[in-house]
């Protein structure tokens, strides 16, 4: 990257943290290193997951409903495809490649 005069360290040292979080329920500073740099899809291989404490609350809902089909509480809603507060979509995967889209950009891209 510092070939082409872009500020590598900066770019670089946010690549890394995005690459290493983004896989979270939330994590705002992921977020604002993906808007920082312009970037709107996120291509990543083998990217570290999480603990999500959203699907656990998801899970164990589902699980207390199917046991008392009378329990009034509510199931939270709960998109396995959706990260950092809704703000990264996955939008395709094949195998180890993963396709995010960030979100919070008008369309059709300018």
């Amino acid at each position: 990257m510092w070939s082409h005069g872009y500020n590598y360290y900066d770019r670089d040292r946010d690549r890394k943290y995005v690459h290493e979080n983004a896989l979270k329920d939330s994590d705002q500073e992921a977020y604002n290193g993906m808007r920082r740099w312009g970037v709107r899809y996120l291509l990543g291989e083998h990217m570290p997951t999480h603990h999500r404490p959203r699907q656990q609350q998801y899970e164990e809902a589902v699980a207390r409903k199917a046991a008392d089909p009378n329990d009034a509480a509510e199931v939270p809603a709960f998109d396995p495809d959706s990260y950092l507060d809704g703000q990264l979509k996955r939008v395709f995967r094949s195998g180890r490649m993963d396709l995010l889209e960030v979100q919070g950009y008008g369309f059709p891209p300018g």
